[in-house]
């Protein structure tokens, strides 16, 4: 045999090896593929077994459900303490953060529970309340608007476009309401 011959062939060889090189690369990305694929079953499964028996588990995923519920607890109290530092409470009709002292929540209008920081769902009853409290709320409201008043005052001298744009009066019981409130917080008329 030649040296070139010899070159060749060994030419030949490495061509070989490259290729099948890069044909086992390939199918390893596929088998690295295929076993993310079987990992995120698992992770679904995990979580369905959780969903379905979380609260009456076989002894053997005891452990890892009682686990978990803990965690779950720990992270709850933790997004109230942040809910406490921000002076804000969840609506639980629909999650909006809204101030300690709404009656009503600001998104959706839903009547506000103060005793239990949740709200329930009055869609219906939204007119109802808003009339009946606007007598109750008289006292309240106009010191709110005087409030408001002295506050636009110091604030125009500031920027007189922005406090406009930042607040306005309720139509039914006159208390101050950021200007981008669909309900009022205090009676829980809608604004927009």
């Amino acid at each position: 045999m030649s040296f070139f011959e010899k070159l060749t062939s060994a030419g030949k060889d490495m061509a070989k090896k490259t290729k099948d090189l890069a044909d086992i690369a390939k199918l390893n990305m596929q088998i690295s593929s295929e076993e993310d694929k079987i990992k995120n079953k698992y992770i679904e499964i995990d979580k369905l077994y959780y969903e379905l028996f979380s609260s009456s588990p076989d002894e053997k995923f005891a452990e890892f459900c009682a686990s978990i519920t803990e965690s779950k607890n720990k992270i709850d109290d933790l997004k109230k303490q942040i809910l406490e530092i921000k002076g804000v409470k969840k609506c639980s009709n629909c999650g909006a953060e809204i101030d300690f002292s709404a009656a009503f929540c600001s998104a959706c209008g839903n009547k506000v529970i103060n005793d239990e920081n949740t709200t329930t769902d009055n869609a219906a009853e939204n007119n109802e309340t808003s009339e009946n409290t606007e007598s109750d709320q008289t006292n309240t409201c106009s010191e709110s608007v005087e409030v408001a008043e002295t506050s636009n005052i110091s604030a125009n001298v500031d920027d007189p476009q922005n406090v406009e744009s930042e607040v306005s009066l309720c139509p039914s019981c006159n208390n101050t309401v950021s200007a981008d409130n669909a309900f009022c917080t205090s009676c829980g008329t809608k604004l927009k």
